[in-house]
């Protein structure tokens, strides 16, 4: 994988409620909201699965990290759904080595 494919967008200054975006900076642009939730809260994650057409999710320690996309700049979505989700596996790959490198 290369490192370079994906960014992390956050807000520092706004703090607790910061949300954090992971983009894919290649073809096809994808920008995906991360959500790091307490394993236990099924109830906000199976909300989440409703409400994002295209997510990853995956337990992480004691968390469980979602990923919803927020945006996607391809056509042919519907044939090119195999990509979108190995893109998405990628990414929550490395936003785990990022959650990772930081603790």
């Amino acid at each position: 994988m290369q490192e370079n494919r994906f960014l992390i967008a956050e807000n520092p200054l706004a703090g607790i409620n910061a949300n954090t975006y992971l983009i894919h900076n290649e073809d096809p642009f994808i920008m995906a909201q991360a959500f790091v939730l307490d394993k236990e809260d099924k109830d906000t994650i199976e909300e989440l699965s409703q409400a994002f057409e295209f997510n990853q999710e995956i337990s992480y320690g004691d968390e469980h990290i979602f990923l919803g996309i927020e945006f996607m700049a391809m056509e042919n979505i519907e044939e090119n759904q195999e990509l979108i989700n190995q893109i998405l596996t990628d990414m929550i790959d490395w936003y785990c080595e990022v959650l990772d490198a930081q603790n």
